[in-house]
């Protein structure tokens, strides 16, 4: 996802008053069936989900934030029929009660249901563009259960099945390809195929009198696909795409791991973008621009919005959290992945220096005397969305650069691919990805993340000369008003001094773990920077005269980025 502006914050429950399922019945796989017609208001359908039941019990709980169920069957694994009743408790948790008890085992659960459109960009919502209707989806992060009935938690990782019926002269997708479709009484039937594992936060359709754009250049059939007489304005997605498709699978050493992919871009879309896996949803103003006027801004944003979202599809997709306490980690991963790729393919748009001006609006914010720690628990729906803001994109970014500059590029790529590979099609925590760079790098990362994820604020790196090629380095909180700590607080930083003498520069990279500490650079420096290529997430002051000599290499001794 790419939040775009202010995020809106959503009313939920505490986890005692529900927001975590019971797991009365573990969904293994979903089948939604919906009769879909955008020049109606109101749809109805059919979710078939076969269910693991641990132990025996009279109630399957699941999630319900909007559909009307109108019969409730389970079919146990013996062939028995049982009905239930289906009520809804507290907010968006469906009850089904069995007047008799349901043995444990594998089940199949049939519930139908009728439902309206949502009008507000979420869930299965419908827009009117220049009088004609069309269908969309956002289920980030609850929405899903606004739909149909679901396990909607990112941790009920199962295969779906989609089944459309619309009107026969209206395009339809979803997130995979279509498995097969017929024709009757004005009516198209659209079977597509079963997904991978996805989380209900990740299913996608569309439907509408959509056009598609063909993208040449990629693994898997790849398409723009737009509303009615826009399908002109996508030349510069199509042209980006490829590209930088094929460097995230030379990054992440495989290729694109999903059988389709399609780009939409979606009219009156409060999020920037969404990472559906093959049906991921953009702004229309992000992914469409006038091949006449668009400018080098309009181009720069939508290369690192794409590379975003694509980022997702290995990052969040192939493996997801296991719960938004980490959606952090989700964001600020695709967000340092795709300004890495972004800037690889398209250098000139500039996205290494804007990742700086975003690193500087983080630690504006972070500076604050009231801010938050990156990381959460999530315990309600009200701090959910939180969690999606400038710290969990840009610290989190900045924070993933910094670690990635420690370790080194080869020796965190190396994790990263332990990561994926150990947890490819399944749920995954943060702690597990500093496990696995722990082990390609051999050095304890978990602490020193923990230090920036764990506790709010913006460390401050002092740095003074000392001659004969020592450094002393002090730390402490900075905070933006200018005033001092009134506790001591610390981090495990990974600083990289820039340092030169004479027409020769180098560098050394030690973690500052103690209020202060003394480096030697084994040799004689005329000047130094605190934080070579600004790849650090601290705020640096030098002594004035060192201050100034730093500045007089601006010009010619620093990187674009310093």
């Amino acid at each position: 996802m790419l939040a775009v502006g202010l995020l809106p914050v959503l009313a939920w429950n505490s986890v005692s008053a529900g927001l975590r399922l019971p797991k009365d019945a573990v969904p293994l796989e979903q089948d939604v069936r919906l009769d879909l017609d955008p020049a109606k208001e109101d749809y109805t359908g059919t979710v078939v989900a076969r269910v693991e039941v641990p132990k025996a019990t009279r109630l399957i709980h699941l999630h319900d934030g909007g559909p009307r169920v109108e019969s409730a069957v389970l079919r146990t694994s013996a062939g028995k029929k049982i009905g239930l009743v289906a009520t809804v408790e507290q907010r968006d948790i469906l009850v089904l009660t069995a007047a008799v008890t349901i043995p444990a085992g594998r089940h199949v659960l049939e519930m139908t249901f009728r439902n309206r459109y949502n009008t507000r960009a979420d869930s299965l919502y419908k827009v009117v563009v220049d009088g004609e209707p069309y269908l969309f989806t956002q289920f980030e992060d609850t929405a899903a259960r606004e739909a149909f009935p679901c396990w909607d938690e990112p941790s009920f990782k199962i295969p779906w099945k989609l089944t459309l019926t619309v009107p026969a002269g209206l395009l339809a997708l979803a997130n995979t390809p279509i498995e097969s479709e017929s024709t009757a009484d004005g009516l198209r039937t659209i079977v597509f195929k079963k997904t991978p594992p996805l989380p209900s936060y990740l299913v996608a359709l569309a439907v509408g009198r959509l056009e598609t754009v063909p993208v040449p250049g990629t693994r898997v059939p790849t398409r723009i696909v737009t509303v009615r007489g826009k399908s002109g304005l996508a030349g510069e997605a199509v042209r980006q795409t490829p590209p930088l498709l094929a460097a995230l699978e030379r990054y992440f050493g495989q290729p694109y791991p999903f059988e389709k992919l399609d780009l939409l871009a979606v009219p009156d879309y409060w999020y920037g973008a969404m990472e559906n896996p093959g049906a991921i949803t953009f702004r229309e103003t992000i992914l469409l621009v006038d091949p006449k006027g668009g400018d080098a801004e309009e181009r720069s944003h939508m290369a690192g919005t794409v590379a975003h979202e694509l980022a997702h599809m290995w990052f969040g997709d192939l493996v997801t959290m296991a719960w938004w306490d980490d959606m952090w980690l989700n964001e600020s991963f695709a967000s340092w992945m795709g300004d890495k790729v972004a800037e690889e393919v398209y250098p000139e748009l500039g996205l290494g220096v804007g990742q700086v001006r975003e690193m500087e609006r983080a630690m504006s914010f972070d500076g604050r005397r009231v801010t938050r720690a990156m990381r959460q628990p999530v315990e309600s729906q009200d701090v959910l969305l939180e969690a999606a803001d400038t710290l969990a994109y840009n610290k989190g970014q900045a924070v993933l650069t910094m670690f990635e500059r420690w370790l080194g590029p080869e020796t965190f790529r190396k994790g990263v691919l332990l990561y994926l590979e150990a947890h490819a099609w399944g749920n995954a925590t943060g702690s597990d990805l500093w496990g696995s760079l722990a082990k390609a790098s051999g050095k304890d990362v978990s602490p020193a993340m923990s230090s920036f994820l764990e506790q709010p604020g913006v460390p401050l790196v002092s740095a003074e000369l000392l001659g004969g090629g020592r450094v002393r380095l002090t730390q402490r909180r900075f905070f933006q008003d200018g005033s001092a700590p009134t506790a001591k607080q610390l981090w495990r930083i990974p600083v990289t001094l820039a340092f030169g003498n004479g027409k020769t520069r180098g560098s050394k990279t030690v973690l500052l773990s103690t209020e202060s500490a003394t480096v030697d650079l084994g040799t004689p420096a005329e000047w130094i920077h605190p934080n070579a290529d600004e790849r650090g997430y601290y705020r640096w002051s030098l002594p004035a005269a060192a201050l100034d000599d730093l500045s007089a290499r601006a010009s010619s001794g620093l990187t674009t980025r310093e």
